[in-house]
């Protein structure tokens, strides 16, 4: 796992850490934070997001649980998500409490009724790729 800054990015490469997660949220406000795990952020682990911050984007190439989302969402200023997957069981919530979030796109394991969810908390909902 390592952490670089580049080219406007804060990157963490491989599978966070409770220490990492520490460690950028010593860095202050981020513009964009790309997390490239081979691993599932669960609940435990995204527990340690509330050291965070700021982030205005957030990309999270690993696929996530339903309740990792909940602190997810909780990213101070979080405006742009993109998830590669969002996984099952569980009712995806948490997006009304998330006020600054104008985007997410996530590629895996939505419903119709996560969709509906989104647009109760008058979000926009823009399924797609993750950025390339």
């Amino acid at each position: 796992m390592s952490i670089e800054s580049k080219d406007g990015w804060f990157c963490i490469e491989g599978t966070p850490t409770a220490e990492s997660l520490r460690a950028l949220g010593d860095k202050g406000a981020i513009d964009r934070l790309s997390i490239r795990s081979p691993s599932l952020l669960t609940a435990k682990l995204a527990e340690h997001l509330k050291h965070l911050r700021s982030v205005d984007l957030l990309w999270l190439s690993s696929e996530v649980t339903r309740t990792a989302m909940r602190h997810v969402l909780r990213i101070p200023q979080l405006r742009v998500l993109y998830v590669l997957g969002i996984k099952p069981p569980g009712r995806l919530v948490g997006f009304a409490e998330a006020q600054h979030l104008t985007t997410v796109r996530a590629d895996c394991h939505l419903s119709e009724s996560d969709d509906y969810g989104v647009r109760i908390a008058d979000r926009t909902w823009n399924p797609g790729s993750l950025p390339g």
